[in-house]
């Protein structure tokens, strides 16, 4: 297997060869159920690649800072001379696994690199004589439902209703729990459910905010009511188990055993190991959500985004596209590659976007999933439970009277629960945000074709105030493999 350093070396040679290899493993609708091509001819393990491809072979990828999801993307173009190929269009391509190597055509299939592991998005017809492929990762396996299961799923007394089951992970405070049995099948009391599962314990019950006395059956992650209720009966627990409240735990457990079984990640196939951020978090859904949509914003509540790059490289090899979880903050510590004038193409450098400044960080925490402002007759609550979350904040002074700030600031929601951590990401945001911040982009040799999305780098050239240098962290990358250049933005 071809090293980082040996393709890199390969590619600044003058005479080097490119071959691209594609692997369609999977086709809807075709009689073929596999499919191979190639942009030379290639012949290996008695697979003869179809030498078709002419072009595309540029993908892009990004993080995002204002929590939607990150997806990387790019095409694929093959020759479609006369219509030969033409029956391609009537096939079924849609979330089809698709893998893209490249190397010499001399060298074993073994040696190829791989460049691109995720989904074919679409086939379309740009001209007459060619088809092209429209590709992304493979986040788009978990735009699908968390679970499809109802009340008419179970044997509840309540199974003529549509309800979807209830899922809680982390600790979450004050969720409606669903009514899954009224007393009239095997109980004394009404049974209530707060994850279709098994969870790790129940804080507190309550009455429209009294706490109350209930029989809990953690392994089925329901309670039974010893009295009949007077109002609205919510709960504070810790869910799934085994229990983990962490960022990487929850959406572990999301990407791994959630959603549909085809769609589902291998734990080989993530990379969280040097996800380090340890804030507790909680997240309850009592309706249908998306396996992508509470990832995202799960991530979003640390200032993270769930990413898969084209290209992982792990210990100097390209492995396995894989999930990872890419924090967005002050670069700090050893760059892991710096970008200067000697691996920069001239007239190549611009700022692609500037962010706003933010002097000032409102968080909101410990989501109240049930806000409540009304009691029963009767009862005297000593809390009414109004506010839908509590709130900390964290203020440069001195940048707010410099960037003339004197509006009033826009609360982030997030999913942590504890004062402390929320206290330390608004700080952490405040130390990034507080100043001038923006997207220098250029195009670069291939020696930094590897970079991957996250990385700190140093970033020197006699623009744009960066004659010193400054740390700064990859923030969107487009490789194209055909000319061996990239292009990097860098968060500054």
């Amino acid at each position: 297997m071809k090293t980082v350093q040996d393709i890199v070396t390969w590619l600044n040679t003058q005479e080097h060869i490119k071959c691209i290899l594609v692997d369609i493993s999977e086709i809807g609708n075709s009689p073929e159920s596999e499919l191979y091509l190639s942009s030379m001819p290639y012949t290996y393990d008695n697979k003869v690649y179809n030498a078709i491809v002419t072009g595309g072979l540029s993908f892009s990828e990004s993080l995002s800072i204002d929590g939607s999801p990150s997806m990387g993307y790019g095409s694929l173009e093959i020759t479609n001379v006369g219509g030969i190929y033409d029956a391609y269009i009537s096939y079924v391509w849609n979330k089809r696994p698709i893998k893209i190597y490249l190397g010499d055509p001399t060298w074993a299939k073994s040696d190829f690199i791989l460049i691109f592991d995720g989904l074919i998005q679409e086939l379309t017809a740009p001209n007459e004589s060619s088809l092209s492929f429209s590709v992304f990762d493979k986040l788009q396996r978990l735009n699908n439902p968390l679970s499809e299961k109802t009340l008419k799923n179970t044997n509840y007394s309540q199974n003529t209703q549509d309800n979807v089951l209830p899922l809680l992970f982390g600790e979450c405070f004050n969720v409606t729990p669903l009514l899954v049995d009224n007393g009239s099948t095997n109980n004394g009391g009404q049974v209530y459910m707060l994850h279709d599962g098994a969870i790790a314990g129940i804080v507190e019950v309550r009455d429209n905010g009294i706490p109350i006395a209930v029989e809990p059956n953690l392994a089925t992650g329901t309670f039974e009511l010893l009295t009949q209720p007077y109002g609205t009966i919510t709960c504070s627990a810790q869910g799934d188990t085994p229990y983990t409240n962490t960022v990487s735990g929850i959406v572990q457990k999301l990407v791994t055993e959630y959603g549909t079984a085809e769609n589902r990640f291998q734990v080989s196939e993530l990379a969280f190991g040097d996800f380090t951020n340890t804030s507790p978090v909680g997240l309850y859904c009592s309706e249908r959500r998306n396996v992508l949509e509470v990832c995202t914003e799960l991530a979003k509540s640390v200032n993270a985004n769930l990413v898969c790059p084209a290209v992982t490289v792990n210990n100097g090899t390209v492995t396995t596209s894989k999930l990872k979880l890419v924090e967005i903050k002050q670069a700090t510590g050893t760059p892991v590659y710096y970008l200067n004038d000697n691996n920069m193409l001239v007239d190549s450098l611009s700022i692609s976007e500037m962010f706003p400044v933010k002097p000032s960080i409102k968080l909101a925490y410990c989501k109240n999933y049930t806000p409540q402002n009304t009691v029963a007759a009767g009862l005297n609550p000593v809390s009414k439970f109004e506010d839908p979350y509590i709130f900390v904040s964290a203020i440069n002074a001195a940048a707010k009277t410099l960037y003339r700030d004197s509006g009033d600031t826009a609360e982030e929601e997030t999913l942590l629960i504890a004062t402390t951590s929320a206290q330390s990401e608004a700080n952490k945001r405040l130390q990034l945000w507080q100043q001038q911040r923006f997207i220098v982009t250029a195009n670069y040799l291939p020696e930094l074709i590897f970079a991957q999305l996250g990385d700190v780098v140093q970033v020197q050239t006699s623009r744009f105030g960066l004659a010193n240098g400054r740390l700064g962290m990859v923030y969107s990358i487009t490789r194209d493999w055909v000319t061996g250049f990239v292009t990097i933005g860098v968060l500054i």
